[in-house]
Order: C-alpha cells, then structure tokens, then sequence
C-alpha cells in the first residue's frame, strides 16, 4: 500500500469520508472494519472509482 494512499468511503455512516494516507486507512478504516465485521465475512467490491493523475 503506497504511503499517499486516499480510499474514500461512499455513503452517509460514520465512515463516510475520505482517509488520506496508509496510516489513517490502516488505523482508522482497516481496524475499525476488522472490529465490527464478525467471522465468516465476505467482501465484495461493487463499484470502483479509478482516479488517473498525468504528470
């Protein structure tokens, strides 16, 4: 996971915004997700919303 991570987390919840950098996707999405999902659990992606930045 690259250092300038930004994972934005749709909808209108607790989550709802946009994590920017590793440590704040890992400390505060990551770890909040692992302790409200319980055992067996499936992720499924639905819908993704590719950025392309051209330098």
């Amino acid at each position: 996971m690259a250092g300038d991570i930004e994972w934005s987390w749709m909808g209108t919840g607790n989550w709802s915004h946009t994590f920017k950098g590793k440590e704040s996707v890992v400390n505060e999405l990551l770890a909040a997700v692992q302790a409200t999902l319980t055992e067996p659990f499936e992720v499924v992606p639905h819908r993704f919303i590719p950025t392309v930045i051209l330098w």
